[in-house]
């Protein structure tokens, strides 16, 4: 299980760095946070700036 090491909150959204690099992203919604798309690493020099394994 990988550790945050950093999150940023933006209105309902928010987007937390796993050690491993990934980068996972979060919407509030009225039961709680949700995960909607895991998995992401970040393509530098890339149209879409994350590559997902995972979407809702």
């Amino acid at each position: 299980m990988s550790r945050a090491t950093a999150e940023k909150l933006e209105t309902e959204q928010a987007r937390v760095e796993l050690r491993s690099g990934d980068v996972a992203f979060l919407d509030e919604t009225e039961e709680g946070w949700k995960v909607s798309a895991a998995g992401r690493r970040p393509q530098p020099g890339e149209e879409r700036p994350y590559d997902c394994e995972l979407e809702s």
